[in-house]
């Protein structure tokens, strides 16, 4: 399932911005409201939270960009919902700062009335120094827009743009010979599933996540899963992006799910619709990703971008799972009689295991009444109750 992840070092996981986030997208559909109501823990909470506990809020009027194309791909490519969610916007776009007023309008269901107007215009600080007459007269030039997200409700606005970049990179994915066997129909031997949901327990922690594609195999017994992401640079650049972006440690959670499914110890669904898939021993393969770029410059030009597929080897899998583990620096090191040798080892990278221990820690927290749950990281935490403050090092 597309998501956008932006981070503190070393990673970039929690976006602050959309120029931040317009490296990598990953599509969320605006049908999957029951999958995020679900509350089972997703690969992107439990990385928000090991790095940024309680970060979890969004500005819900500020335009997020970046989840059109990548939202609109995935509906386009694997659903028949594109019109009934997506529509092309012939009025003007508003600026950013004036989007907002749109979104504040629309999510608080207000009408357009000179009083709302204001209220919107105090809220986001706009136009400080005018009066209010002419801060409505420049508020007046988004009514059209307005006006057309009234009449599409519930959808999302596309321009003339986003749309031709949604439908060139349907049009890659279908027609290149690398990945169009992916979207054909399934056969009798060869099921294709879209949008695969997998709930599961871990560790006693309910998880889940949404596959954007998963292949089943009948034949060879075999359960291939991919996700497919767009990013704003060439593709190539995409295999930097894998650690930076902790995709390695999505692909271990949605692999584990897999394995707990050929279980029979997971829930699988589409949709609403719970699904028995008859894969009780059925082999995952590599995780595998199915890239292309969203720069028009690349996309619609004569030489267009070719889409690729990249498959996480071993290595980025166990570290994805299990993280890096290194010895402590010395100083670091309390070497007292009662030391032991997980004392002396520090995650270097957190892989999936680490960040699933970090929500316990802070549900146990929690049960506690601790005002710090949800607050402080565990490394932070620890360093406060034994010295006072955050080491640095």
């Amino acid at each position: 399932m597309f998501e956008y992840e932006g981070e503190i070092l070393p990673t970039d996981w929690l976006p602050s911005s959309p120029a931040e986030t317009d490296e990598i997208q990953e599509v969320t559909m605006p049908s999957d409201t029951e999958y995020r109501k679900d509350p089972a823990i997703s690969q992107s909470f439990l990385k928000s939270n090991y790095w940024s506990p309680g970060n979890f809020t969004d500005d819900k009027y500020t335009p997020k960009h970046y989840f059109s194309i990548g939202g609109g791909v995935d509906c386009m490519l694997t659903t028949n919902e594109f019109d009934n969610q997506y529509y092309l916007s012939l009025a003007p776009t508003p600026s950013d700062s004036l989007l907002k007023v749109v979104n504040y309008l629309l999510l608080n269901e207000l009408n357009w009335t000179d009083e709302n107007l204001l209220a919107a215009r105090t809220e986001f600080g706009l136009y400080p120094t005018y009066g209010d007459e002419a801060a409505i007269r420049n508020l007046s030039k988004i009514k059209d827009y307005y006006d057309e997200k009234i009449a599409n409700k519930g959808k999302v606005a596309l321009s003339r743009q986003q749309m031709d970049i949604i439908e060139a990179i349907v049009y890659s994915f279908k027609n290149n010979a690398r990945t169009k066997r992916y979207f054909l129909p399934s056969t009798d031997d060869v099921k294709i599933y879209y949008q695969l949901q997998v709930y599961f327990n871990h560790n006693g922690v309910d998880l889940k996540g949404m596959l954007d594609l998963v292949v089943i195999d009948y034949v060879n017994r075999t359960i291939e899963p991919f996700d497919i992401k767009t990013t704003g640079k060439p593709v190539r650049a995409f295999t930097s992006s894998i650690q930076t972006y902790g995709y390695n440690i999505q692909a271990a959670q949605y692999t584990l799910g897999l394995q707990y499914a050929a279980n029979n110890q997971a829930v699988l669904k589409v949709g609403n619709d719970v699904l028995d898939l008859n894969i009780l021993g059925f082999e995952v393969k590599p995780f595998k990703f199915i890239v292309q770029t969203t720069d028009p410059r690349l996309l619609l030009s004569g030489n267009v971008s070719q889409p690729q597929i990249y498959q996480l080897d071993a290595a980025l899998l166990v570290e994805g799972r299990f993280g890096k583990i290194a010895q402590a620096a010395p100083h670091n090191c309390d070497l007292s009689p009662s030391t032991t040798i997980n004392d002396v080892l520090m995650v270097k990278n957190p892989g999936l295991e680490q960040m699933i221990e970090a929500f316990k820690f802070q549900k146990q927290l929690e049960a506690e009444g601790d005002p710090d749950a949800w607050v402080l990281t565990e490394r932070e935490f620890k360093d406060y109750k034994k010295r006072g403050a955050v080491l640095i090092h």
